[in-house]
């Protein structure tokens, strides 16, 4: 049977919940119904979200790989990284299908029309 740590497990529900708003956020300034302009709050609320998520993922695998077999930790993260590769190329290349040749990808890997 497996150790997990409540709080873990609880600041993970919350960076998820960020995660959530933060994206809905960032759907309704993409679609022009809010507009969310650098420096702003939430603009920086976006920043935290997401170093809140990757570290709690971090912190997970750390300790994961600690009372585990490291080999399967590492094999586990690097199959998890492929999956994430994997669904963004197929998610870009759907978005760059359908705009056609009017879109462009920024730096970020996020499809706009011009």
């Amino acid at each position: 049977m497996s150790r997990r740590l409540d709080e873990l497990d609880a600041l993970r529900g919350v960076a998820l919940g960020m995660m959530l708003l933060s994206n809905f956020v960032s759907d309704l300034d993409f679609f022009g119904a809010m507009e969310v302009a650098a420096g702003s709050g939430w603009w920086w609320f976006s920043r935290f979200t997401g170093g809140l998520f990757v570290a709690v993922a971090g912190v997970a695998a750390f300790l994961a790989s600690r009372t585990g077999n490291p080999r399967q930790a590492m094999r586990r993260s690097l199959k998890l990284v492929g999956i994430a590769y994997e669904q963004e190329m197929r998610a870009a290349g759907h978005c760059l299908q359908e705009a056609g040749s009017e879109a462009r990808v920024e730096h970020t890997g996020f499809v706009h029309n011009e």
